[in-house]
Order: C-alpha cells, then sequence, then structure tokens
C-alpha cells in the first residue's frame, strides 16, 4: 500500500476544527508580522537561536503526541469541560489535529532556517543589494508570522492539555 503525506491534510483538518477562529489564527500573526517586520531583523545569531529552541520544541511537541495516545479509554463516559459536554475521543482527535499542525509550522520553520543558513553567503555574492533588500523583507516576514503562528497554536496546544489533566483527575 502506498500512502502520501501532504501538508494539506493536516491544515484542512486543523482548520475544520478550528473554523470560528480562522479569521484570529492567520489575522493576529499577520498584524504581529506587519508591525515587528519594522522592528526585528532576523540575524545569523537570531537564526541559530531559533533553530536550537525549535528542535527543542519539537521534542516537546513528538512526546506530547506519544503521551496523549495513552490517553484513550474505551469506557470513557462525557463529561462537562467550562458548561459544555464533551467525549474524550473527540477531544483526542482535535487534540491531535493541533498537535500536528503545530508539528507542521516547527518542521517548516526549521526548513526555513536551515535554509538561510545554508545559503546565507551565496545570496550576498548572487544578488544585487536591492533584490537582497527585498529577500530580506521577505524572509522576516515569513520567520515572524510563522513564529507568531507557532506561539499562537501553542498557548491552544497547552490549553488542551490542562483540560485532558483535569479531566482525568476528575475522573
Amino acid at each position: 500500500m502506498k500512502s502520501k503525506f501532504s501538508p494539506r491534510f493536516i491544515i484542512r483538518d486543523f482548520f475544520k476544527f478550528h473554523s470560528e477562529d480562522k479569521a484570529k489564527i492567520i489575522g493576529v500573526p499577520l498584524i504581529i508580522s506587519f508591525i515587528l517586520i519594522f522592528f526585528v531583523d532576523i540575524n545569523m545569531e537570531l537564526v541559530n537561536i531559533l533553530l536550537v529552541s525549535l528542535s527543542i520544541f519539537i521534542g516537546f511537541l513528538l512526546n506530547l503526541m506519544l503521551l496523549s495516545f495513552n490517553l484513550k479509554e474505551t469506557n470513557a463516559k462525557s463529561t462537562e469541560v467550562n458548561r459544555e459536554e464533551w467525549n474524550i475521543e473527540n477531544f483526542l482527535i482535535e487534540y491531535h489535529v493541533t498537535l500536528s499542525f503545530e508539528i507542521l509550522i516547527t518542521v517548516v520553520l526549521v526548513i526555513i532556517l536551515l535554509l538561510a543558513t545554508l545559503l546565507h553567503k551565496n545570496f550576498l555574492i548572487l544578488f544585487s543589494s536591492d533584490l537582497l533588500f527585498w529577500i530580506r523583507i521577505i524572509f522576516n516576514f515569513a520567520v515572524i508570522f510563522l513564529i507568531s503562528l507557532f506561539f499562537l497554536v501553542i498557548f491552544r496546544v497547552l490549553k488542551f492539555g490542562h483540560i485532558l489533566i483535569k479531566y482525568h483527575l476528575e475522573n
């Protein structure tokens, strides 16, 4: 059996679960990026710091994904959380989709930052200063957008983790 990985499925599923917050999920990082692009210059030292930090986060997120597989219960009862009735199995599906999206964001950021590290000196040689200016603007915008999105989604993951712990302590 041949299976293909496509990030489109992860993105589609994430926005299916978070359809009511779609504008916030995209809009807030866009606004942050437009503001910070004038104040933050992403140099190679910052790229290295981000690479190390994101590598640690990938390990953390993969551990959360693996640990959450043990939380599935065969006879789990519905419970009330924040005045809403919910089922742990449906919740775990949403949790896995959110974690998968967060891992995807992190992997994309790591790939972009690694490419920037590898191609940095070649860009200085190959491109004119005008073109290099616009490449840096686009690079800074993309990295700031993805980092903002990363933090926005990591807070959702932490909220899900809090609800899961609360559920297991009460049941």
